[in-house]
């Protein structure tokens, strides 16, 4: 048994005081300070002498620079400071977690499989803003995630100290949660590793053992990664764990890295089903720029009274999902997305960005896009000869009701005044009544039935996809826009000009929009909208 590395001496630090050794690990010791001002407790993680070799000092810069812009996401552990101290040691000041991290937890109980479900789909959200803004974690595991004091979890250490150009072994990657192409050594990885260590992190939570640990075997590295190369992923061994839970780590730690989910993102939301499976409360999958929402320019006539339509809520009506779930498909080499301006890219990433399809651990019906319904409303009963909803009939005046009298004009204008408005909102129900009705047959004359939108298909932080292949051409007439998906009908696009001004609307399933030209400027921003809810920007290519 190897045995550990001896802590080394805390740095003095102006502002800080040292309490106590937190903890120590392969390159680096966290140590425990008091802040004077603000006062307050922080961990100090200092790398020790040789973890960073000469010159390497811009890199751990970068690399701190990089955690700074990630500790705004709730589950990410924030950094208040990063130095070199007087001796040469860099040292980063963050968050003080005292509830230790889930390693040190294992140890001690059993977690129940709502929590872990709550914590894997939070731990998603911050692996998936990591990757977005250009860094992968490489080393994902329990001990890489804290517990704070109001009990949620902190994702911390994005690989400080791998700037040194060692092999992504010997940056200190933990074998027990490393994906087959790392633990042989055969590569770097990409965003599919970090899921693999993802969905490995979370199977210890729930099995209290690393994936391919055999109790009372023989669990040194180079058996370890034997199992790794060649095994298969036993179970959980817990009766509470569902059998799509177990379906979902199978998948997520398959040796191949095309049949992964190709995302942090479509892993966190396969949780999120099998939370829906176990009628437990959805976890929010929090994802850096999500929140936002499509606000519209307030018109000359916005703050007038309108008379707004009945909103007629449709549900599919297409096959049951089936018990087992469709494997991921082929997704191709991940790439991690571009970081932000202010932080420099990484040397090993090409910049690209690959955005994947969400995966889901039910089977969708394929006549039905996820987040869609295509059910027309309520059939009218048989025999009644009706084609659409029809406003009851107003009661009769009772003997105790007061009319007006005749000789008094202003109660007669009252009464006009409320059966004209009367009329107007019977006159748009029935419109929008018909034209739903209308459009949901299929032609030949078969009534549909309305039902309850169901639960989940539809949730607020839902952002609608953007347009594959989007291209532009100028001529006289115009520019022509043409797009290939989505066809789904129920979204539209919007075709803005440089000012912000609608052009033109139009739905998706058109495929295609001519707009006028703007003066020497071909290419409009295009926006994909359902209801209050609008796409990023999209900007035709070709133009």
């Amino acid at each position: 048994m190897t045995s550990r590395r001896e802590a080394g001496p805390p740095p003095e630090i102006p502002g800080y005081r040292f309490q106590r050794l937190l903890g120590t690990g392969g390159y680096s010791d966290v140590h425990l300070y008091r802040q004077d001002l603000p006062d307050r407790e922080v961990a100090v993680k200092v790398l020790f002498d040789g973890a960073l070799d000469e010159g390497s000092g811009p890199t751990f810069v970068r690399e701190a620079n990089v955690m700074a812009a990630l500790s705004a996401h709730p589950f990410i552990v924030t950094v208040f400071q990063a130095a070199i101290s007087a001796d040469g040691r860099p040292y980063l000041v963050m968050e003080y977690y005292p509830g230790g991290s889930f390693a040190e937890r294992l140890r001690l109980e059993r977690l129940p499989v709502a929590e872990v479900l709550q914590v894997a789909v939070q731990l998603s959200g911050a692996v998936e803003t990591a990757h977005r803004s250009g860094i992968l974690h490489r080393d994902l595991k329990p001990a890489n995630v804290l517990l704070s004091e109001y009990g949620r979890p902190g994702l911390t250490d994005f690989g400080i100290a791998t700037g040194t150009g060692q092999s992504a072994e010997a940056e200190g990657l933990s074998i027990p949660w490393a994906p087959p192409e790392i633990a042989s050594g055969s590569g770097h990885g990409d965003v599919r590793s970090d899921v693999y260590s993802l969905a490995a992190t979370v199977y210890t939570m729930l099995a209290n053992r690393s994936p391919y640990e055999e109790p009372g075997g023989s669990n040194r590295s180079l058996d370890l990664v034997a199992r790794i190369e060649r095994g298969q992923v036993p179970p959980t061994a817990r009766a509470d764990v569902p059998d799509s839970l177990e379906r979902l780590l199978r998948q997520a730690m398959s040796k191949d890295p095309d049949l992964r989910p190709p995302s942090a993102d479509a892993f966190g939301r396969a949780v999120q089903d099998v939370e829906q499976e176990l009628r437990l409360a959805v976890t929010p999958l929090e994802v850096r720029g999500e929140y936002r929402r499509a606000v519209a320019p307030a018109g000359p006539e916005e703050d007038r009274t309108r008379l707004k339509a009945p909103r007629v809520i449709e549900a599919h009506r297409g096959p049951a999902p089936s018990a087992s779930p469709p494997p991921f498909p082929p997704s191709g080499p991940a790439t991690v997305p571009p970081p932000p301006a202010n932080v420099p890219p990484l040397p090993s990433e090409d910049g690209t960005v690959r955005r994947a399809t969400p995966f889901v651990v039910g089977a969708q019906p394929p006549s039905v896009p996820p987040f869609a319904s295509s059910a027309a409303p309520a059939a009218a009963p048989a025999g009644s000869g009706a084609t659409g909803a029809a406003p009851a009939p107003a009661p009769a005046a009772g003997a105790g009701q007061e009319r007006p009298r005749r000789s008094d004009p202003a109660a007669r204008r009252r009464l006009a005044v409320r059966a004209v408005a009367v009329a107007l909102v019977v006159l748009v129900a029935l419109v929008v009544v018909r034209f739903v009705v209308g459009s949901g047959s299929d032609g030949g004359g078969s009534a549909a039935t309305t039902t309850t939108t169901p639960s989940g298909l539809l949730p607020s932080e839902f952002t609608p996809p953007g347009l594959a292949d989007l291209t532009g051409t100028a001529s006289a007439d115009g520019v022509a826009l043409a797009w290939t998906s989505p066809t789904d009908a129920s979204l539209s696009v919007r075709v803005l000009d440089p000012a912000g001004a609608t052009l033109a609307t139009v739905g998706a399933a058109s495929l295609g929009v001519t707009v006028p030209g703007v003066g020497d400027v071909c290419v409009v921003r295009v926006e994909v909208v359902r209801g209050d809810v609008t796409s990023e920007p999209q900007q035709a290519a070709g133009c």
